[in-house]
């Protein structure tokens, strides 16, 4: 048989007796001087064996460059056939099966978790990794509750991908490109505390969605909804037997229909996610019920909707990856605002704000205090914590304004240039 992952138990037949195999079929041939491989070849290949199967394209998951069959494989490893008298046999050996299927069809195969197939003279891992990369139509959305946009900016630098963040409903939410290179599962920094933290991931018509209550919680969710497979075709002759199987076949998860409840989750979040389980469902509409769920604003789901050529709605900022003072820059500009206080420090927190390189030189002047308080103390000219506490108070008091006042002198500029610059008629 073909290899397994090597911490994976021996698997179990299924609820019928069988074992399901699914082989990945790539539709590229081009290095076999054939044109790419259409689904009704394949079909036909498939019927021509009498096998009990059922099969999908790649392009609802966002994989157009393959295809995919599914194979009923007995407990001895042979493949699953309709005999001449309809009922459900073994046949040859799968690996020949699915060697000299793909012979036949001039092309190589994959199948999980590293079986590589097809001839020597192929470059069979090139073109199972090309046909491994997902099509434009996949989108990442991730939703964090808060209303600060650091963390969405850091997501940006983690990705190395440019993001369009939105704020709505007291959530954060940031937007992938069209096929997205990296994924994240989590926050990739604790700045912000990002939670609870939602992950939407379409994949074509496919789905993820995970959810976090905290960084450590038991409310921690992760669901998947694919389409499911397509019968083959099955001999005219083929009894009840092999339809049995092959709708096995096409959901051969044989788990409880009904998940177990979430320890910490309400009753409508277990509900949502119990939906999953269905056989029946439109995907857009199961995310968008399990969103809400969750207390996900519905903007989440729509923007993870989007198709490629879509336009995303309005009212989003882009963040383009960065480097992390890059990141803080960015953040501490869009912090920045006009002190409106109308106190004393209000008046000179706003005389500051207008001028920022006064801002620099008073927080140089604090630190020098602080560093001569510091001095004097360790040589014996003053003693005391109260000492100490004032050099501490005014070294960090001065680099406080300094930072600020500097990266208002890059980000920004001050109504005394905007002035010199504004055209004078």
């Amino acid at each position: 048989m073909f290899r397994r992952k090597p911490d994976e138990p021996e698997p179990t037949p299924g609820s019928l007796g069988w074992f399901e195999l699914t082989v990945e079929v790539m539709r590229d041939r081009s290095h076999s001087s054939w044109m790419l491989l259409h689904d009704d070849e394949l079909l036909r290949a498939v019927t021509a064996r009498r096998l009990v199967a059922c099969h999908a394209p790649g392009a609802p998951v966002a994989l157009p460059n393959l295809a995919v069959v599914r194979l009923a494989v007995s407990p001895q490893g042979r493949v699953g056939v309709v005999g001449p008298d309809g009922s459900v046999q073994e046949g040859d050996d799968v690996e020949d099966v699915v060697i000299e299927l793909l012979e036949e069809l001039k092309t190589c195969g994959f199948i999980e978790p590293d079986n590589l197939l097809g001839p020597p003279w192929l470059p069979v891992p090139d073109i199972v990794e090309e046909a491994h990369q997902p099509g434009p139509d996949f989108r990442v959305v991730y939703a964090y509750r808060g209303t600060d946009t650091l963390t969405a900016a850091t997501f940006a630098t983690s990705l190395e991908e440019p993001l369009t963040v939105y704020l709505e409903d007291g959530w954060v939410i940031s937007a992938s490109p069209p096929g997205p290179v990296r994924v994240l599962t989590g926050p990739p920094n604790r700045i912000s505390g990002a939670y609870p933290f939602a992950v939407l991931e379409r994949r074509a018509q496919r789905w993820i969605f995970g959810y976090a209550a905290a960084a450590k919680s038991q409310v921690n969710v992760l669901a998947e909804w694919t389409p499911l497979m397509q019968p083959v075709p099955l001999p005219e002759d083929a009894g009840a037997e092999a339809a049995e199987l092959q709708q096995w076949l096409i959901d051969p998860d044989d788990s409880p229909d009904e998940p177990p409840a979430i320890d910490g989750a309400t009753p409508e979040q277990n509900a949502a996610l119990a939906r999953w389980r269905g056989t029946d469902l439109d995907g857009d509409a199961l995310v968008a019920q399990t969103a809400a769920a969750f207390g996900v604003p519905e903007l989440a789901v729509r923007l993870a909707q989007a198709g490629p050529e879509e336009a995303l709605p309005e009212g989003g900022r882009e963040f383009a990856p960065g480097s992390r003072m890059a990141v803080l820059s960015s953040y501490l500009e869009e912090q920045d605002a006009e002190p409106s206080g109308r106190g004393p420090w209000g008046v000179m927190s706003r005389f500051m704000w207008r001028h920022p390189v006064l801002g620099v030189m008073l927080g140089l002047g604090e630190i020098l205090v602080g560093v001569v308080v510091a001095v004097l103390l360790l040589t014996g000219g003053l003693d005391g914590w109260g000492w100490w506490f004032l050099a501490v108070a005014f070294a960090f008091g001065g680099l406080g304004h300094l930072i600020v006042a500097l990266v208002r002198l890059r980000w920004r500029r001050t109504p005394d240039q905007d002035s010199e610059a504004a055209p004078t008629g």
